[in-house]
């Protein structure tokens, strides 16, 4: 935090500067900034993959691996709204959705 009239460094909360004085506007309490659509990407991914290579025994259901990749890549086009956060778990979400879809997938095609 600056000083608004000196510019000098001051202490995060400090009312009154202490070099000239000036008083210093309240702070604003900084809130906590999530990126739903890779936090849901990602849980996505990993529940649709586990789900499809156990389903894929028995029939080839590729829709909630997809529904994953596509919030996480939607997480990591909009993760700088977000000051960055969920990048790397929405990019998880996309390599986790696509390794289950393609181990699915191999699963189905060898039963055939």
């Amino acid at each position: 935090m600056q000083c608004i009239r000196c510019r000098r460094e001051l202490d995060e909360g400090t009312v009154n500067c202490p070099y000239c004085g000036e008083s210093q506007p309240p702070s604003k309490p900084q809130k906590e900034v999530k990126n739903p659509n890779a936090i849901a990407g990602f849980i996505c991914s990993i529940w649709g993959s586990v789900a499809l290579i156990i389903l894929s025994l028995l029939t080839p259901i590729f829709g909630i691996p997809l529904v994953g990749i596509s919030l996480s890549a939607t997480g990591v086009k909009k993760a700088d709204e977000y000051d960055g956060y969920g990048k790397n778990l929405a990019i998880a979400g996309i390599v986790i959705g696509c390794i289950g879809a393609i181990i699915s997938l191999a699963i189905f095609s060898s039963r055939r």
